[in-house]
């Protein structure tokens, strides 16, 4: 099991967008998930958190998708912890990667990594 751990305390300013969001703004916004979690190595920073909580964030104003919803307000929480698995991530953020046509947040990263997206 890979746990990511923040490594100075975190905090996730708000994006300042309101009303709802476009499927096109939550799947900009699991690329960049997906792209934070290509630049762990070994050690997990901020990014990730502050890439979670982001992306949770434009998730809980996609109103088309309860799922997404739901998932957004899961990310939101991770964000704020000081540690999670890279599994409860990739968990939490599924239903996204399902809306996005990923199979996983996991498997969006590796396609990245290896040049294949």
């Amino acid at each position: 099991m890979i746990l990511l751990a923040a490594t100075t305390p975190l905090a996730v300013a708000a994006c300042g967008a309101s009303g709802p969001a476009t499927a096109a703004e939550v799947c900009d916004s699991f690329t960049e998930l997906a792209d934070e979690l290509t630049k762990i190595n070994g050690f997990i920073d901020n990014g990730v958190f502050s890439k979670a909580g982001k992306l949770g964030k434009v998730a809980v104003r996609y109103e088309e998708s309860t799922p997404v919803m739901v998932a957004g307000e899961a990310l939101k929480e991770i964000a704020d912890r000081d540690e999670v698995s890279l599994g409860t991530l990739d968990d939490a953020a599924q239903p996204i990667a399902n809306l996005c046509g990923q199979s996983s947040l996991i498997s969006s990263s590796a396609r990245r990594t290896f040049g294949l997206d």
